[in-house]
């Protein structure tokens, strides 16, 4: 939880410098919100359960050849 935190705090568009270009604010938002949507489902225990089905019936399926399921 703490290292979804830092990357929030990375990420956050709010924390950028008002002269930060365009460009810039919308791949922080871009990524900022898909570390929002990653703690959402990984805090929930319904909705991490789904994730895991769907990537592992996705590997088995070979959508996810060569691809570990889990980064260490």
């Amino acid at each position: 939880n703490k290292a979804f935190q830092e990357l929030a705090q990375t990420y956050d568009p709010a924390r950028l410098d008002a002269s930060c270009p365009p460009q810039v604010r919308e791949k922080c938002q871009k990524v900022f919100n898909k570390i929002k949507e990653a703690v959402t489902v990984l805090t929930d225990d319904t909705k991490r359960s789904l994730y895991l089905t769907d990537l592992h019936v996705s590997r088995d399926k070979g959508l996810l050849e060569n691809q570990p399921l889990y980064r260490a």
